[in-house]
């Protein structure tokens, strides 16, 4: 397959389902969540927040770090690490540098991948290993609910929201067209 079949797909695919490469729209209103790569407008969060998770996951795996931490300190440096980006939201909202935005991107990635190596050590006898999992899955479904009705509220205050999903931020922004 060319280079050209490749990106044809990908176009097809955007445009059919435009949350592809962000669930954010690719507009002004959501500038401040979007980096810029190779020409796409891609999610800030997703850029840097899912690798930042996997790094974590990678080095507290290795030897060095592997048994350094037990899970009730995994979960306290990830309880750390979210309330930093819980107090930056409720004090400062989005009002940051982009640069700022983004290590606190990476610090949502650490908190995931902490989380992760944490559900990953609790031991099988602790009697609290499904309370853990519960807990973890409901600050995820909260906090992705939270910022899917964000997401919302701004799209129905924009001008353009009577097109929506065909508005200007949901339509396929190719650098090459």
């Amino acid at each position: 397959m060319t280079g050209q079949d490749k990106r044809g797909r990908m176009k097809k695919a955007v445009q059919k389902e435009p949350f592809i490469l962000s669930h954010h729209p690719s507009c002004e209103k959501f500038s401040h969540h979007m980096v810029d790569f190779r020409g796409y407008k891609l999610c800030m969060g997703c850029f840097f927040t899912y690798p930042a998770a996997i790094l974590t996951i990678i080095i507290l795996y290795l030897p060095p770090f592997r048994d350094l931490f037990d899970h009730t300190q995994l979960f306290g440096l990830a309880i750390v690490f979210l309330s930093l980006n819980v107090a930056r939201k409720l004090i400062l909202k989005d009002r940051i540098s982009k640069n700022l935005h983004i290590l606190f991107r990476n610090f949502l990635g650490i908190c995931l991948g902490l989380v992760v190596m944490g559900l990953l050590a609790v031991p099988e006898t602790d009697p609290l290993r499904w309370y853990y999992l519960i807990f973890v899955i409901s600050v995820a479904v909260v906090y992705n609910l939270a910022n899917g009705i964000k997401t919302m509220r701004t799209c129905k205050a924009c001008e353009e929201y009577p097109n929506f999903p065909k508005c200007q931020g949901l339509t396929w922004n190719d650098p090459e067209d």
